[in-house]
């Protein structure tokens, strides 16, 4: 009775039911969440299949505040106005905006309309590593990418975001996730996986986008692949390397720091010495004006 009475028939406007990955919400009839298994019954079956909590996920939608006005709607407003039309004036923007039908609570887009922007599933002690070159304040870039849903990330060119961005792909590929590294131009993309091709390491990414891309990218694949046999620790293996690299991250930030105050230093010193040389100049001019006033006459008798 109490088996029975946890079973939830799906209603895809209230939850999206994925299965590995995939959205089967329109193929289940119900389901019932017996730890640690979540028990399915497809349409026109009466088998239940049990899915271990890993394998399948139960997403529900955000809810906008009732005593509120609808950023969402605000922001297709906007689109209605603003939005690029073709040459007919179908407005290609608003068109897409009125597909989204279920937003879901963890996405990002939730994130920007709620302003909550801190990752819930982001632990403070989890390692993060450096793999490629950073500064202190590209290590702190990083870590407030991956803590947060939304991240911006500004710099002139020189400063370093293509590192960080390196670095952030490297903590999300140990963390078992995935990342789409996209741009308004090709270029910024195959620049990261140039990046990754002269480390050896551009076999985790594809290149995607168009068509193009997608023929190329499958048409190259070289059947070798790199034998990583040995790229998996044990588990006492796995502690003692995590406890390394923390501890090197903690002595690696110190000196970062020292680095950064060196430099601080360096440019109050040189700002120092600038203005004693400008000081002694201005002071060599004065004795100079003066010698020149007591001889002008001497030197120059018709002026």
């Amino acid at each position: 009775m109490s088996q029975l009475s946890n079973v939830k028939i799906v209603d895809s406007n209230t939850e999206l039911i994925f299965v590995k990955g995939e959205n089967l919400t329109n193929s289940i009839y119900s389901y019932r969440v017996d730890e640690p298994f979540v028990y399915v019954t497809y349409k026109n079956s009466e088998k239940v299949y049990p899915y271990s909590k890993e394998k399948i996920q139960i997403v529900y939608p955000y809810r906008e505040s009732e005593d509120e006005k609808s950023p969402f709607e605000f922001i297709k407003n906007v689109v209605s106005i603003v939005g690029l039309k073709n040459d007919i004036g179908h407005n290609l923007l608003r068109s897409q905006f009125e597909k989204i039908n279920f937003i879901r609570c963890d996405s990002i887009l939730a994130a920007y309309l709620s302003g909550n922007f801190k990752d819930n599933h982001y632990k403070k002690d989890e390692t993060t590593i450096f793999p490629f070159s950073f500064n202190l304040s590209q290590k702190e870039a990083v870590n407030k990418a991956l803590s947060n849903k939304i991240s911006i990330i500004e710099g002139p060119p020189g400063t370093g975001k293509t590192q960080t961005i390196l670095n952030i792909i490297a903590n999300a590929v140990m963390r078992g996730e995935s990342v789409a590294v996209v741009s308004n131009n090709n270029s910024a993309v195959n620049n990261i996986l140039e990046k990754l091709t002269n480390h050896k390491i551009d076999f985790i990414g594809a290149s995607l986008g168009k068509v193009e891309n997608k023929e190329n990218f499958i048409n190259n694949q070289i059947l070798e692949t790199p034998n990583m046999e040995g790229w998996e620790l044990s588990k006492n293996a796995l502690e003692k390397t995590t406890a390394l690299l923390n501890d090197y991250s903690k002595e690696i930030s110190k000196m970062l720091e020292i680095k950064n105050k060196t430099s601080k230093y360096r440019a109050q010193l040189d700002e120092i010495v600038l203005v004693l040389i400008l000081a002694d100049a201005d002071s060599c001019s004065r004795k100079s004006r003066t010698v020149f006033s007591k001889h002008a006459d001497t030197w120059w008798p018709n002026m």
